[in-house]
């Protein structure tokens, strides 16, 4: 996970009373034939930011997408670009480009006359268009394939045409469709850190959309998750995946081990938790502001749950059971476990350069789960 620290950004600007957000979302909803897509959607987002939409196909983050660029009129709302309101601008009047999923290349051009392309519309003298399509080919480095045709080049490559002939524009806000889908895993990988570093250069203002969840907590200082055109949490990728505010996000970024439970008992320290499917009780610490007597969820990473086949004795947070199944992904192996007394299983991943300090754990061993208070979250809905 990639830590907030920017180059040419101050820290966390929106927690800074004094910097006024660059692109304001105020209240904007659309509906199709009747059908809500967006429902009183609110954002805010700074200047330089790299932000994230992250969410499941059809939860409308297209949809916003599409709006902030004109191609799609709101029902309501207003949207506000540093100070200017631009609800009812048209798309090509706003100072907004948009990298298309499909990169929608001209097949007969070059790549060169691809990036000028929408610069010619503009009616720049064609020394600036080609200073600004030299410059952009080289930030994505694609200068020596400047004559080449898109059906030359590789789903990598015209991916990089595509984001220079948004960045040749110049806009005060970019907007990226899924940019890294029609990559394979290792090229999405590898530019997902060039996306960052360009950025960094040319000190815009992007705006990403994406359901890779992966992608979003590389590249972005903050992301939002949508559900049923609503925004559920809104955060760093830091606060986003170890405090998620509820079931919903907790399950869609990365694993999440979910069992149900009460609270039984509340101190300054910590709650204790009757969970069902455990012999022990469950410690949480922090203690959080639950009444006793609530009915929870309690969330715990797979990576904060430790595993042995040695038993050591524990009066919390300590469950047995038996290896039902093992995942090997190369760095990290995710046991999934069988509770004693119950049909839950828990997961537990494990890098494999310390398995050794273990023993050998396969299929069918008898093994103890634990974990530490302060890594369970507990969730109300």
């Amino acid at each position: 996970m990639r830590k907030y620290y920017r180059k040419n950004l101050k820290l966390e600007p929106w927690q800074d009373p004094d910097v006024t957000p660059y692109l304001i979302i105020e209240n904007l909803s659309k509906d199709y034939e009747g059908v809500p897509v967006l429902k009183n959607v609110n954002l805010e987002i700074y200047q330089e930011e790299f932000f994230c939409l992250l969410g499941p196909s059809g939860c409308g983050k297209t949809t916003l997408l599409r709006t902030l660029a004109g191609f799609e009129t709101p029902s309501k709302g207003k949207i506000y670009l540093n100070g200017v309101d631009i609800t009812r601008v048209p798309p090509y009047e706003r100072p907004v480009s948009m990298m298309f999923q499909s990169y929608a290349l001209f097949p007969h051009l070059s790549v060169q006359q691809n990036v000028a392309f929408g610069l010619k519309q503009e009616n720049l003298t064609s020394n600036t268009i080609q200073e600004r399509v030299d410059h952009s080919l080289r930030l994505v480095e694609m200068a020596d394939l400047a004559k080449r045709k898109p059906h030359q080049l590789s789903g990598g490559q015209r991916q990089r045409v595509a984001l220079a002939r948004s960045l040749a524009k110049q806009p005060q806000l970019l907007l990226l469709d899924e940019p890294l889908a029609a990559l394979d895993r290792k090229l999405r990988e590898k530019t997902q850190f060039e996306l960052v570093n360009i950025q960094e250069t040319v000190g815009g203002t992007f705006l990403t959309v994406t359901h890779d969840q992966e992608e979003a907590m590389t590249m972005a200082s903050r992301l939002a998750v949508m559900e049923e055109g609503q925004i559920v949490q809104l955060g760093t990728p830091q606060e986003i995946y170890e405090f998620p505010n509820s079931r919903y996000v907790a399950n869609f970024i990365g694993t999440m081990n979910l069992f149900e439970g009460m609270v039984v008992d509340e101190d300054d320290d910590h709650l204790i938790l009757d969970v069902q499917d455990f012999n022990l009780p469950a410690y949480v610490s922090p203690a959080v502001s639950v009444p006793e007597g609530s009915l929870i969820s309690m969330a715990l990473r797979p990576e904060k749950v430790h595993i042995s086949k040695r038993y050591t004795k524990r009066d919390f947070n300590h469950v047995m059971g038996t290896v039902e199944d093992i995942a090997y992904l190369g760095d990290v192996s995710i046991y999934h476990v069988r509770l004693e007394n119950s049909d839950k299983t828990m997961q537990a991943m494990i890098p494999n350069n310390i398995r050794a300090s273990e023993g050998k754990i396969t299929w069918e061993d008898q093994v103890y789960l634990s974990w530490d208070p302060s890594n369970v979250v507990v969730l109300m809905s």
